[in-house]
């Protein structure tokens, strides 16, 4: 089940790029109907099947485009940092660098460091605690969608700029229309719309982990010394 959510989320990154690009050819005249359904009639099932197979390998690509603009941009992350820090105020935990072997405080705690143990705790945890396994298939749904919305931004900024590229080129050979223009809108309205809730589920997922690591915190280590939590 997990290795099949992981494939459709390449796929339908794939798959918007790909309909938002022909979208645009067809607002803006470049491409018509009638030629996608001749298309389609002599190709029979090749085309779409060749159109998912393609997906998979865009979506691919595109995540991977992501994952390196997240890791150079902090603020696209998830930040996983304020449950430890609150925690680590309250003296319920202590973080150390797990590289460096000496505790870090509480403002040195960084995103990419708090995913890090974040993670650790989580897996160590998942498999011997009931409530902390329904926690983690929950949570890695919404990372999951965190992701593919990170990943869908990606891929229709590039479909976005392949099709401006295409009609620059016509721009220069004298093809000016008004179309194009709308297709550009529409493009831009797109990508609005995918970064409005990009950053809108992030912040629910923020909120919702650092309420449910901060309980968990306070269920086991309050009444208890003071524990260290390695893996930054």
């Amino acid at each position: 089940m997990r290795e099949a959510t992981t494939f459709l989320r390449y796929v339908f990154p794939g798959l918007i790029s790909i309909g938002e690009f022909f979208g645009y050819l067809l607002i803006s005249g470049d491409l018509c109907l009638c030629q996608l359904g001749e298309l389609a009639k002599d190709t029979g099932l090749a085309i779409p099947a060749g159109a998912f197979l393609a997906s998979a390998a865009l979506g691919f690509l595109w995540q991977l485009i992501y994952y390196q603009i997240e890791d150079y941009w902090e603020t696209l992350k998830i930040d996983y940092s304020i449950p430890f820090k609150e925690a680590q105020k309250r003296k319920w935990v202590t973080l150390e660098c797990y590289e460096q072997l000496q505790e870090l405080q509480g403002m040195s705690l960084k995103r990419k460091g708090a995913w890090r143990v974040g993670t650790s705790y989580f897996s160590m945890n998942a498999e011997v605690s009931k409530r902390m396994k329904g926690v983690d298939l929950r949570m890695n749904r919404f990372a999951d969608l965190v992701h593919g919305l990170g990943t869908t931004f990606v891929g229709s900024f590039v479909a976005l700029v392949f099709f401006l590229g295409i009609n620059i080129s016509h721009a220069w050979s004298g093809k000016i229309s008004f179309y194009p223009s709308l297709s550009f809108m529409v493009g831009l309205g797109i990508l609005c719309l995918v970064r409005c809730n990009f950053r809108r589920v992030k912040k629910h997922c923020e909120i919702i982990y650092g309420m449910i690591l901060l309980k968990e915190f306070e269920i086991e280590f309050k009444p208890k010394r003071c524990k260290k939590l390695d893996g930054i």
